[in-house]
């Protein structure tokens, strides 16, 4: 949004700022890791909610600057094909399987149940080494193309 145009004509390049997101991300499921009070577990959630509204909007802005306008809902939608599959694999898949294995029957007759930060402690890891994984793609994103932002940059200051 503005705070990227803002930025991208201070020539910092629109996947810095989504490394900026994917890291917030990271530390928002930190958070979620440690969280042994409702502050925490709040902060967590609020920085979880702002870095994923942060990636959903700069995301068009860097198809839109990187790739040609005619290719624009193709590479975008691989982007949605890509968080959903992601969604389904760590969300769904890994983080179900991870609380089975923790959780124990505490009264005969009763669900599997599990209570603390060892429920989901696997999730939250592998959710980090995907931030982790995801951070240093965008900053190779845009070292590899700081060429095209400093050209629009050039290409705005004539206009």
């Amino acid at each position: 949004g503005a705070c990227s145009d803002a930025l991208s004509r201070r020539r910092v390049p629109r996947p810095h700022l989504l490394a900026a997101a994917t890291c917030l991300m990271g530390a928002a499921h930190a958070a979620l890791l440690g969280a042994a009070s409702p502050p925490l577990l709040y902060l967590g959630a609020a920085a979880g909610g702002a870095a994923y509204g942060a990636v959903w909007s700069l995301l068009p802005s860097i198809v839109g600057d990187i790739f040609p306008a005619r290719h624009f809902a193709t590479v975008y939608n691989l982007f949605s094909l890509a968080a959903s599959s992601s969604s389904l694999l760590l969300s769904t898949l890994l983080a179900t399987k991870v609380y089975a294995a923790h959780a124990h029957v505490t009264t005969p007759g009763a669900a599997a149940e599990c209570h603390g930060s060892l429920c989901y402690r696997a999730t939250h890891l592998a959710i980090l080494g995907a931030c982790a994984a995801g951070t240093a793609g965008a900053l190779a994103l845009g070292v590899r193309n700081r060429a095209i932002y400093r050209g629009k940059l050039l290409d705005r200051a004539a206009v």
